[in-house]
This record gives structure tokens, C-alpha cells and sequence, in this order.
């Protein structure tokens, strides 16, 4: 089972990590916290080394790549 939860406060506010960074969070974006097995994040670690990327930037690839073949599939 899974679930997402997101509030108004985290989904309006800026998130703590832009503040490290000095970039604002566009309002149309939310955060979501995901739990994996290690082995998993180990992976994902590994192959954002080997790409330049960081794992964010992997996962939003995945996440949109999956959201477009869905769509596809309609």
C-alpha cells in the first residue's frame, strides 16, 4: 500500500532545501517523501554518479518517462 500526503503549508511554502541553495520553489511544486529499500538507493547513488546527475533529477526522468507511456496507453 501506498499513499502520498501532502499539506497546504509544505505544497505553498518554500522548501528547506532551496534556502541552502538561495533558489526559490516554484509554487506549482511539491515535495514527496519516498522510502526504498537500501539496495535501491544504492543504485540510484551509483547511477547519478555515472550520469552527472543528482537523484532527483533521475527520478523525475523515470516518474515523467512512466507518465507519458501511460498516457500513451490510453
Amino acid at each position: 500500500m501506498s499513499t502520498v500526503a501532502l499539506s497546504a503549508n509544505a505544497a505553498s511554502s518554500p522548501d528547506m532545501a532551496a534556502s541552502f541553495t538561495g533558489k526559490s520553489v516554484p509554487p506549482d511544486v511539491v515535495e514527496i517523501g519516498l522510502l526504498l529499500p537500501a539496495d535501491w538507493a544504492a543504485a540510484l547513488i551509483r547511477l547519478s554518479n555515472e550520469r552527472q546527475q543528482t537523484v532527483g533529477q533521475l527520478l523525475r526522468t523515470f516518474i515523467g518517462r512512466g507518465l507519458r507511456e501511460q498516457d500513451a496507453a490510453i
